[in-house]
């Protein structure tokens, strides 16, 4: 199972991995973003607004990275 999945990450089309390694930089800007506003959170908590702003940016980095990576394999699934 694992050998089936490595197997097929590691044949992804060209155009397809270029995707999916833009998805990826998209999502650490945005997780780079947010980091740094829950340090600025933990430097001058003036706010619970700006814990929340920056915990909800990590989450939704995270999901972007996962659903690009999903949509990547399926996509080069489908197309094979």
């Amino acid at each position: 199972m694992v050998q089936n999945l490595i197997s097929k990450i590691t044949n992804i089309d060209k155009s397809i991995l270029k995707v999916i390694k833009n998805i990826f930089k998209v999502s650490f800007c945005i997780c780079i973003i947010s980091v740094l506003i829950l340090l600025m959170y933990i430097y001058n908590s003036v706010s619970h607004i700006t814990y929340l702003v920056g915990l909800s940016l990590f989450k939704s980095s995270l999901m972007i990275s996962v659903f690009g990576f999903i949509c990547g394999i399926s996509t080069d699934l489908l197309k094979k």
